[in-house]
């Protein structure tokens, strides 16, 4: 399974988050953000796995998510997606934000920068070199 959306599953403003274009369930493509692999867990009725077995390459960003998008909705998802293969570190975020300046206004990438670095960085699994 893909780590970057699909046609399959949009992301709705109104709800706040990527559903299912078919079944409208909430939907996750990012398993290295949350921890676990890619799967149904809630709308297939899924056993959540036992997460000290889980591999961390199982849960790699792939290099489609780590190719910055056109669409600014998956800004923080190709943010978290470096700071996971490259470490949390000052050069990792320079970099981060001097790319996603040249495609989003600076408004937008200093938003993206907050919510991951503040909230995201303190909660999930992510490596902290350099």
């Amino acid at each position: 399974m893909s780590n970057k959306p699909g046609p399959d599953s949009q992301f709705d403003k109104a709800a706040d988050c990527r559903l299912n274009t078919t079944t409208g369930a909430p939907t996750c493509v990012h398993p290295y953000r949350v921890g676990l692999p890619a799967a149904s867990y809630a709308s297939q009725n899924l056993p959540i796995p036992d997460i000290t077995v889980v591999r961390d390459d199982d849960l790699a960003p792939t290099s489609t998510a780590l190719a910055l998008s056109a669409e600014d909705d998956d800004l923080e998802g190709w943010l978290v997606a470096h700071l996971t293969v490259n470490g949390a570190s000052a050069q990792t975020i320079e970099m981060a934000e001097t790319l996603a300046g040249e495609r989003f206004p600076a408004d937008r990438v200093v938003e993206a920068l907050r919510q991951v670095l503040s909230y995201r960085l303190a909660t999930e699994r992510l490596p902290r070199n350099g």
